[in-house]
Formats: structure tokens, C-alpha cells, sequence
């Protein structure tokens, strides 16, 4: 049992649930003798961890996931850091939850959400979260606009989602009755080809830097030959 409890551990940063150590053959007797002698170590009422497991953002990540449940995944300012957005502080963990899930979590933040589609979450060091482009659609609303032009810029320097999979998932939000799109909305307008418009900061930057060198302005989205 406390081998294969610790080969669960290996890969949830050292961290696993009393539910697990049940289904590896360990009782409540077992669990509570492995406490007392400082074998385990208790996060939560239902997570355990082992004596080495780092404690860090992404262990305070993984306790409130595997606290909440398997169906639930990492979003908001938690996946906005996970995907490296510039910017993004440590935060308390925030999950979404199933539509309806009355869960409750004192030490993270609990969203609410019945439309996410699959092709919306990623696998990120072994925690189920919200793709890049619905991380920034869950956090247009609240954010700047040119904080928001920073996370875009990241996003598609990064590969991690282009614009016209960001108009995608803004589209089907929209259709969910999301607030607050507009200020996304205008700045995929920029970034869509055609649109004649620097894409982001970067660009623009660009455009700066050839006009004061006394150069030709060039063409923005001018097409690729071939």
C-alpha cells in the first residue's frame, strides 16, 4: 500500500487523497498510524502528503484540486500563471467547478461554469487547465485593456493559441451569455490578417521604431507570397 500510494504522490507533487490510499488497499487504521508517525503529513481533511512534498504555489495548486474533486480544473489567475502570462501574481488557488456543485473550499476560490468544451482545457504538469484562449476570456472582464493586450501578445508569441481560435472561443462564450467581451473583441479585430493593423504592442513598437529612423512605413498584414 505505501508503495503504491507513493508512486501516486510521484506524480501530484507528492500529494494524494484519502479516497486513493482506499482504493491502493489502506484503511482509515493505516492512515491515522502513518500520521502519528510523521510517514504522512495532512493538508486538508482530504488530502494527505508525504514528509518531502514541496511547499510551493503549484503544491497549494494541486492540494485544492485533488480537495475539490478529479472534475475539476484550473482556471482564472491560477491557469494565467500556469501559462506564464506576464504580469500574474500568486494568488489562492481557483477552480472551476461543475454546473451546480455546491463544493466548498476555504483556501481557494470556487468558480462556477457549464460551458466549458473539452477542447477548452489543457494538461499543464499534471493538472487539468483552462486553455490559454478561455483563460483570457475568464479574465477579460476584470482586467485593463492594456494588460489584456500584454496576455494577447503572450499568447500568440507563444503559440499558445492564434486569433482565430481566440475569436472561436470568444464566439462561443458570447453564446453563453459572457459579460464584458468587447475590450477582447476590439483587440482580436486588430489581430485578425486583413484587418490592415499592427498585431499587439510588439508591432507597434516596430512601427515606432522605423518612423524615427526616417524609413518607409510599410504594409501591416501585408500577405505572405506562396
Amino acid at each position: 500500500t505505501d508503495e503504491a500510494v507513493e508512486a501516486i504522490a510521484a506524480s501530484q507533487h507528492g500529494r494524494f487523497t484519502r479516497a486513493q490510499v482506499r482504493k491502493c488497499g489502506g484503511g482509515g487504521s493505516l492512515i491515522s498510524a502513518r500520521l502519528r508517525s510523521g510517514r504522512w503529513r495532512r493538508l486538508s481533511s482530504r488530502v494527505l502528503c508525504l514528509p518531502g512534498a514541496p511547499r510551493d504555489w503549484l503544491g497549494e495548486i494541486w492540494t485544492a484540486r485533488l480537495h475539490v474533486g478529479d472534475d475539476t480544473v484550473v482556471s482564472h489567475r491560477s491557469a494565467a500563471r500556469l501559462h506564464a502570462f506576464p504580469g500574474v501574481p500568486r494568488s489562492t488557488p481557483c477552480l472551476t467547478v461543475p454546473a451546480g456543485s455546491n463544493r466548498r473550499y476555504a483556501a481557494g476560490r470556487l468558480y462556477q461554469r457549464g460551458d466549458l468544451a473539452p477542447g477548452q482545457v489543457v494538461r499543464i504538469d499534471g493538472l487539468i487547465v483552462t486553455s490559454a484562449a478561455r483563460t483570457l476570456v475568464d479574465l477579460a472582464p476584470g482586467v485593463s485593456r492594456s494588460r489584456l493586450e500584454a496576455w494577447l501578445d503572450h499568447t500568440t508569441a507563444e503559440r499558445l493559441a492564434t486569433p482565430d481560435e481566440l475569436v472561436a472561443v470568444v464566439r462561443l462564450c458570447g453564446r453563453s451569455g459572457k459579460p464584458s467581451l468587447n475590450k477582447l473583441n476590439e483587440l482580436l479585430a486588430e489581430y485578425l490578417p486583413g484587418s490592415g493593423s499592427p498585431q499587439g504592442t510588439l508591432e507597434r513598437a516596430l512601427g515606432n521604431v522605423i518612423r524615427l529612423a526616417g524609413l518607409p512605413p510599410g504594409v501591416a498584414q501585408f500577405k505572405h507570397p506562396g
